[in-house]
């Protein structure tokens, strides 16, 4: 399993990424950053233009990569 973390979920390519990944096996989301003050959907999914995925999206990737990092 390859966990990933999509940066820039609301535009374009991120959302993108994040819709190729749908159907995608062996690929987990794992965290989706945009950039501090983002104010729109707080899921990475919506914030897609897609379903909640149940991946909340963050403003700080350096507290992201701590939060999902692997023991």
């Amino acid at each position: 399993m390859v966990n990933v973390i999509v940066t820039g979920v609301a535009g374009r390519m991120g959302g993108q990424i994040l819709r190729m990944m749908r159907g995608a096996e062996g690929i987990d989301l794992v965290g989706a950053l945009e950039r501090p003050g983002f104010t729109g959907p707080k899921d990475a999914g919506e914030a897609a233009g897609m379903p909640p995925v149940g991946v909340p999206v963050a403003g700080d990737l350096a507290a992201l990569i701590g939060r999902v990092r692997p023991t």
